[in-house]
């Protein structure tokens, strides 16, 4: 199975992939009886993924990661379940276990949108004035 997450394709498949999604629950507690809960709302689906990364590519997410102008990223797996538009929202290293030169690395995306609400790319208009920062 081959994964990109945005433009850098991982050089080794995740060994663990995990999507969940869960609400935030509060509750009052009442004498003499059972507690009231109350839901604050749904949190966004957050696809978890964990693998053993070159320090290239492990280099490569973490400015993906602080670059938010590019921004959901598109995911793109073999198994189409985890496709769509993400935000990074945390990447960690471990440099413990797993192969020379290689660095256990854990990133957590919230889902954004899927293909039938979002497109790669980039809205381009009105190019008769573009500036630059090479003189052309």
């Amino acid at each position: 199975m081959t994964w990109h997450l945005g433009s850098i394709e991982l050089d080794r498949n995740p060994r663990k992939v995990s999507r969940k999604s869960s609400q935030s629950l509060k509750s009052i507690p009442i004498v003499n009886q059972n507690p009231f809960i109350y839901s604050l709302g749904s949190k966004p689906l957050v696809l978890s993924l964990e693998a053993h990364l070159s320090e290239t590519t492990s280099v490569e997410l973490m400015e993906l990661e602080r670059n938010t102008l590019v921004q959901p990223i598109r995911v793109v797996s073999d198994d189409t379940e985890y496709d769509g538009f993400y935000f990074i929202s945390a990447i960690s290293e471990d440099k413990r276990g797993g192969p020379p030169g290689y660095k256990l690395v854990k990133v957590e995306l919230y889902l954004y949108g899927g293909l039938g609400s979002h497109t790669q790319g980039y809205r381009v208009t009105n190019l008769s004035k573009v500036t630059n920062d090479w003189n052309i």
